[in-house]
């Protein structure tokens, strides 16, 4: 006697697909549509604000054809000054080296232990301060050197004593 046994029958083919044949091409879409919408969260255009500068002594001072400034003298012995801004790129510069970031009428470096200026040609002018201002203090040697380096290419001025 003879069994009566059905044919048999591929699972997988009468089976739905687990993943459907689309959803690799949707990957590269999904990962594209979230940089898209971090670069927007990045980029939202809030009104400038003004750091406070850290203390009287290094209280910015306002100077004419400054559009911003940067104080860093305790950090790195610097402060700079922009004539000119570049879409935001100082202001995000100035705050991930926790620096104080000034910008309109206000903005400006202090002349207080200041050793020396340097005058690079986009109309940027950073202001190099000695040691009696910041334990990172530059000599008059050392902030002429930095300022005529190959990276900067500045004018240095020394500050009168």
């Amino acid at each position: 006697m003879k069994s009566a046994r059905t044919p048999s029958v591929s699972r997988t083919a009468t089976r739905p697909a687990t993943r459907p044949a689309t959803r690799p091409a949707t990957r590269p879409a999904t990962l594209a549509a979230g940089c898209l919408l971090l670069a927007l969260a990045a980029c939202k255009n809030d009104p400038p604000k003004q750091d406070v500068a850290k203390d009287a002594a290094s209280a910015p001072v306002a100077r004419a054809g400054v559009a911003a400034s940067c104080e860093m003298i305790s950090a790195v012995g610097s402060c700079t000054e922009w004539a000119k801004l570049s879409m935001g790129l100082e202001r995000g510069l100035c705050q991930g080296l926790k620096g104080s970031y000034v910008e309109g009428a206000g903005a400006g470096c202090t002349a207080a232990n200041e050793v020396g200026r340097c005058a690079l040609a986009d109309g940027e002018v950073k202001h190099y301060y000695g040691a009696s201002a910041s334990p990172t203090g530059y000599t008059p040697a050392d902030a002429e050197r930095d300022c005529t380096s190959p990276e900067l290419g500045g004018k240095f001025t020394k500050s009168a004593p």
